[in-house]
């Protein structure tokens, strides 16, 4: 069928779709798929990894919650983020990436703890002080897990 004349059979008839409430209460990983980009999210745990090291059993609650204080639109959704199984599946990809560029090291042992290697922190440290939206970006998300440190405590 020619879209033209289905577009003017479904205007002469005055049909129209009904419009989608927005609604942040339900499935907001799915509303909010920009979050889940592997760059963003290897981001998140350089940042988070930087300040302390920590277990990948809590990688993903750690990082919606960076994602969670730094992005004003996912407030009134955090536990739908922090439960998201996209996100903590994405978190482990980007966490594999960073594991495979040397930019971060998971101990072998049962804890499984995520450190930034050297080479991880000289590349951090270096996109901090860039003066590109990439060190704007870093900037803040160094500064947002610092309140999220002074809002929920350091014990994750």
């Amino acid at each position: 069928m020619n879209i033209d004349a289905f577009l003017e059979r479904i205007s002469e008839r005055n049909l129209s779709l009904p419009a989608m409430r927005e609604s942040t209460t339900g499935r907001a990983p799915e509303k909010v798929d920009a979050l889940f980009h592997l760059p963003l999210l290897a981001l998140a745990v350089m940042v988070i990894a930087r300040r302390k090291p920590f277990r990948t059993t809590v990688m993903g609650s750690n990082v919606a919650l960076l994602l969670t204080e730094h992005f004003t639109a996912l407030k009134h959704t955090p536990h739908a983020l922090e439960t998201s199984l996209t996100l903590r599946r994405r978190c482990a990809d980007a966490l594999a990436f960073l594991e495979a560029a040397g930019l971060v090291v998971v101990s072998p042992d049962r804890l499984r703890t995520v450190t930034l290697s050297s080479e991880g922190k000289s590349n951090l440290d270096r996109a901090t002080r860039d003066a590109t939206d990439l060190g704007l970006l870093v900037r803040q998300l160094k500064v947002t897990q610092d309140r999220v440190i002074a809002r929920i405590g350091d014990e994750r």
